[in-house]
């Protein structure tokens, strides 16, 4: 297994030791190098290139952000404290892969294996995408560029074609390589949603049986009713959207970051949608695990504002003081 080159950003030494502890404990294939400032953050990058990076929020001479900057594509997960959730959003919003919530106990190193695969798995996906489209603008620019420069004889343009069509093949098989190992299904819908071409689905799903059918005739009827929804506002709209949706298959609910685009024909006209959606279930399965674990602590457990204002506490809080939660967040 290839080893992976982690970069730790913490100042809390206690934080450290139990990162440590866990990547020896669990045997995983990381080699970690840590920092406690955004300085000494940076001599680190500046020294060599690191797989991912797990970033505290808080840091003595700035914050997480600063050292976001530093990055460039380097996957990077936020690691903040319980009452940080607004910060964890912030981070998002400015690029980060994925957070973690501290915990008292260390629970939330238990899914930072996951995290850091998917993590590094979805940067690989958006690289490949990157790539496969400059080589397919590359290849058209170079093509309609030939063909206004030279009037090729008829046997050297059947020559031609063939040499673009192999080569638009052989990128078509590295795209199709790169979602066969990712959680990324891409399909295509014609303007009254019904499924025209589908790719890498759900492996209880065979393509084939999509063909030609809808939401409706594949779902059950109240998640095939929310997919349509979504899909119909960006048909009618002409405007792309991302939405996060839910599906069950084989009696399992299965979440997915949806992207829709929608497809035009010369005139501007909306033909219908090209969709790629990402299967997030095991991230959604892991907060869900963090919501238990945060409702049945025996602690006393709460989400604040940085003014000390309660947005969230567990059961604990009205067992121990005798309120009810309504009374705590009023």
């Amino acid at each position: 297994m290839d080893r992976i080159k982690v970069l730790l950003v913490e100042d809390d030494r206690v934080d450290q030791i139990a990162v440590e502890r866990f990547i020896k404990k669990e045997r995983l294939p990381y080699d970690l190098v840590i920092s406690g400032t955004v300085k000494k953050a940076a001599a680190q990058l500046k020294k060599g290139e690191f797989d991912v990076a797990l970033v505290d929020y808080t840091l003595p001479d700035g914050t997480g952000l600063d050292v976001q900057k530093l990055l460039g594509d380097t996957p990077c997960i936020f690691i903040t404290g319980g009452t940080d959730l607004s910060l964890a959003v912030k981070a998002m919003k400015a690029g980060a892969s994925d957070y973690l919530i501290k915990d008292p106990d260390g629970e939330f190193l238990k899914i930072l294996p996951v995290t850091v695969e998917n993590a590094l798995k979805n940067r690989k996906v958006e690289k490949e995408l990157i790539l496969h489209r400059e080589h397919q603008e590359e290849f058209v620019e170079n093509r309609t560029a030939a063909l206004t420069q030279s009037n090729y004889a008829l046997m050297e343009e059947i020559s031609e074609r063939k040499k673009a069509q192999k080569a638009l093949e052989e990128s078509e098989k590295r795209f199709q390589l790169t979602l066969d190992n990712s959680p990324i299904t891409v399909f295509i819908h014609d303007k009254d949603l019904i499924y025209t071409w589908v790719y890498n689905p759900h492996p209880s799903i065979n393509p084939e049986d999509v063909i030609g059918k809808t939401d409706a005739d594949l779902f059950p009827p109240e998640d095939a009713s929310r997919l349509m929804e979504v899909k119909r506002k960006v048909i009618k709209s002409g405007v792309a959207a991302k939405e996060e949706v839910s599906v069950k298959i084989d009696e399992k609910t299965h979440y997915y970051d949806m992207f829709i685009e929608p497809r035009f024909a010369d005139g501007g006209r909306c033909i219908g949608l090209t969709c790629v959606s990402l299967d997030i279930t095991e991230r959604k399965r892991a907060e869900e695990e963090f919501e238990n674990i945060f409702n049945i602590s025996p602690d006393l457990l709460a989400v604040c504002t940085t003014e000390g204002e309660f947005l969230k506490v567990n059961q604990t809080w009205g067992e121990i003081l005798g309120y009810q939660k309504e009374e705590i967040l009023k």
